[in-house]
């Protein structure tokens, strides 16, 4: 697989800073169940998710914490 360009709608920056240098995910042509995490923009207050890096002998892993108790059948919801 070559090199992708990221900047489709479902990117999700993973570092602060510029976004040419970023590490991002873009589920724009493939992921996995966490395609179905939305942003919470227009419809909470705030996200019940997190994302936060970090690296496990030197490769990034991506975790999602809740930042409050998210009851059954609720939307998993975070700021991208």
């Amino acid at each position: 697989m070559g090199p992708h360009i990221v900047g489709g709608e479902y990117v999700a920056y993973l570092e602060d800073g510029p976004k040419d240098n970023a590490l991002a995910l873009d589920a724009e042509h493939r992921g996995n169940e966490a395609r179905f995490i939305n942003s919470y923009v227009g419809v909470a207050e705030a996200p019940c998710l997190v994302m936060k890096t970090a690296y496990v002998n030197g490769l990034p892993v991506i975790m999602l914490i809740a930042t409050k108790k998210i009851e059954v059948s609720k939307f998993l919801k975070f700021n991208f």
